[in-house]
């Protein structure tokens, strides 16, 4: 099995990379895939309808075989040193096998694609503008529901990150969505620095810049350079307020009329650390569903009004504020599916499954490094729209809503 980087040279004289696999590799991954999808639709039915899943198995061959031998041979073509791969990047990969923490994502996939069919203008095409790449997660889910549509022929964009690690993280991501279809959905391309004219205007192409998000995007203004969307999944809140206001300025100069305005990120101060203690009780407990059932019927008496971004959940803390416990249906089929692969005598898949609800849970503890709140952005996004018509299609909500959220989230639409 390997991995192969291919070099192209651009029309201004600059660089352009690839990441494909070879045939082996290919079919590894597919059967991998294939038999985690029967699993899935059998055991987390919440899950079925998302954008994509990633066998934890995928996983691990990602980080394990496929990551280190295209780092080695993505040095070796573009004669580029790259950084060692933050272990927090890797992690987001599995986010996709925990329900909980991959919901809202596809859930603003599935907004994004919506709006967009509402759109009559888009037709045939939809150029599409990430920041903070980091595995690829969001562009991947936004991609697949896209082209699964069928209305969109060409699906165009760019996604930056000042990490040259994490954008081959992410390209090995999306080279997978393109295997799993019998036909590649989109050609996919890394860059340093400034995006060439050649790719930009190339159909079905996603470029992955390696660049400083701030700058990137300032230079597309002074470019003119228009988006159908700008999307910051998991980024805002590690930059300062200031940081992040310019790049929503940015925003709204980038994105057209009808244009998306879209963002989710973790609240400062949010961590989940579930003892192990507090799983095994959760798997062993036979009557788990009922209990949920009860204690989600009696929380939405007190709220009187829906559930935050239609996340039925229950997060118990202890005393320093740290949530010990979450009570939500992703993670009652979890644990129950944990259960039957005990009950089997499956420890393998049991073992793996207890190690992605530990790291899925996990990336709560960047909230550590949070600067700036999703709501604090979505405050400044308001301001800087107010000689503006636009619509909002969804909002952090008020103290009460989003400060009971790990992650909180805005979509906006330009008019």
């Amino acid at each position: 099995m390997d991995v192969i980087v291919n070099k192209f040279q651009e029309s201004d004289a600059t660089f352009s990379y690839e990441i494909r696999f070879d045939s082996e590799l290919v079919e590894k991954i597919r059967s991998l895939q294939n038999v985690w999808k029967r699993e899935i639709e059998h055991n987390n039915p919440s899950a079925v309808g998302a954008p994509y899943f990633m066998s934890p198995m995928v996983g691990e061959l990602i980080s394990d075989e496929i990551f280190p031998r295209c780092k080695e041979q993505f040095q070796k073509i573009s004669n580029k040193m790259i950084e060692q791969v933050d272990t927090k990047v890797v992690s987001v990969l599995y986010r996709v096998t925990v329900w909980d923490t991959y919901q809202l994502i596809s859930r603003n996939a599935k907004i994004v694609t919506k709006i967009f069919e509402e759109n009559s203008d888009l037709k045939n095409e939809v150029n599409l503008r990430w920041i903070c790449t980091g595995a690829g997660v969001a562009e991947r889910s936004l991609i697949t529901l896209l082209k699964e549509r069928g209305e969109y022929k060409d699906v165009r964009g760019v996604t930056t990150d000042i990490s040259a690690a994490a954008i081959l993280v992410a390209a090995c991501n999306l080279e997978m969505m393109n295997i799993e279809d019998e036909k590649p959905l989109i050609n996919v391309r890394i860059v340093f620095g400034s995006v060439p004219t050649s790719l930009r205007n190339r159909p079905n192409t996603l470029v992955l810049q390696i660049d400083d998000a701030v700058i990137s995007l300032e230079r597309e203004i002074e470019d003119n350079i228009k988006y159908d969307a700008f999307l910051a999944d998991n980024a805002l809140p590690y930059f300062t307020r200031e940081e992040g206001r310019a790049m929503l300025s940015s925003a709204v100069k980038l994105v057209k009329s009808k244009g998306i305005i879209q963002a989710l990120g973790l609240n400062k101060n949010m961590f989940v650390k579930i003892p192990l203690t507090n799983k095994l009780k959760a798997i062993f407990n036979t009557n788990i569903k009922q209990e949920y059932n009860k204690l989600m019927d009696e929380k939405q008496k007190k709220l009187d009004k829906e559930y935050q971004h239609g996340y039925r959940h229950i997060y118990i803390k202890n005393k320093k504020g740290i949530i010990i416990q979450v009570i939500s249906e992703g993670a009652i089929e979890m644990f129950s599916w944990i259960r039957e692969y005990l009950t089997k005598f499956n420890l393998d898949y049991a073992m793996k499954l207890m190690k992605m609800v530990t790291i899925g849970t996990g990336l709560s503890s960047w909230g550590k490094y949070v600067q700036t709140n999703t709501v604090e952005s979505y405050r400044d996004l308001l301001e800087l729209l107010l000689n503006t018509n636009y619509s909002v299609i969804d909002c952090p909500g008020e103290d009460s809503d989003w400060k009971d959220m790990v992650l909180s989230t805005f979509t906006i639409v330009l008019e």
